[in-house]
C-alpha cells in the first residue's frame, strides 16, 4: 500500500527558470509593492504548471489574490537589495516545491503584519502575526494571531485556537484597525 503522504517533486525547468529569473529588473525592485505585484502576477501567469497542490501547500493560491492595496506591505522584513541576491542570485533550484515556498514565504512576509506581541512559546521576540482564521464550515473569520515559527495561534485575548478546520489568511489593514477600533 502506498504512502498517501508521499508525493513526487516537480523538477523545475530551465525554461521556467529563465521566466522566473526575468523577473529580477530593477523596475520591479523599485518598491516592495511593485516587486509583490511582480511575484503574484508570475505565479499566476504559471499556474498551471504549478498544479493547484503546490499553489495551496505553500500558500500561494491565497497569497496571489489579495488586493496589495488593501494590505499593509511589510516594508522593513528585509532590503530588496538582500532580497534580488537571495531570489535570483543563487543557482537554479532543482525543484518547483522549492522555488514555491520561496516565493510563498516571501509573499507571506510582505503582507502579514507584527502585532509587536511575542510568543509565548517561542525564544522569538515580537514573533506574533496578525492573521484572518477562517472556519471552513462556517467561513466565520476571526482576526488572530500567529507565530510563523513554531505555528502558536491564539486569538487576540491570548485563548489558543482548538478549532482544527481553520484557513488562515493574511489580515487586511481594515481588519487590524476594526480591532483597534473595537479595542481588541
Amino acid at each position: 500500500m502506498a504512502n498517501k503522504d508521499f508525493r513526487f517533486h516537480v523538477g523545475l525547468t530551465p525554461r521556467m527558470w529563465v521566466s522566473f529569473k526575468m523577473l529580477a529588473t530593477e523596475s520591479n525592485f523599485e518598491s516592495f509593492t511593485k516587486y509583490y505585484k511582480a511575484l503574484s502576477t508570475w505565479v499566476k501567469e504559471h499556474k498551471k504548471l504549478f498544479g493547484d497542490s503546490i499553489l495551496k501547500d505553500f500558500r500561494l493560491d491565497i497569497l496571489i489574490e489579495l488586493n496589495p492595496n488593501n494590505c499593509d506591505i511589510n516594508e522593513t522584513m528585509f532590503s530588496l537589495e538582500m532580497e534580488h541576491e537571495r531570489m535570483f542570485g543563487g543557482e537554479k533550484p532543482k525543484y518547483l516545491e522549492v522555488l514555491a515556498q520561496r516565493i510563498g514565504n516571501t509573499l507571506w512576509d510582505l503582507v502579514t503584519v507584527y502585532s509587536g506581541m511575542d510568543c509565548p512559546n517561542c525564544i522569538y521576540d515580537d514573533g506574533l502575526r496578525y492573521v484572518m482564521t477562517i472556519k471552513e464550515n462556517t467561513r466565520k473569520r476571526k482576526l488572530a494571531l500567529k507565530c510563523e515559527s513554531c505555528g502558536h495561534l491564539q486569538t487576540l485575548c491570548g485563548k489558543i485556537f482548538l478549532e482544527e478546520k481553520l484557513q488562515i489568511i493574511p489580515a487586511s489593514r481594515e481588519d487590524i484597525a476594526e480591532s483597534n477600533e473595537m479595542g481588541v
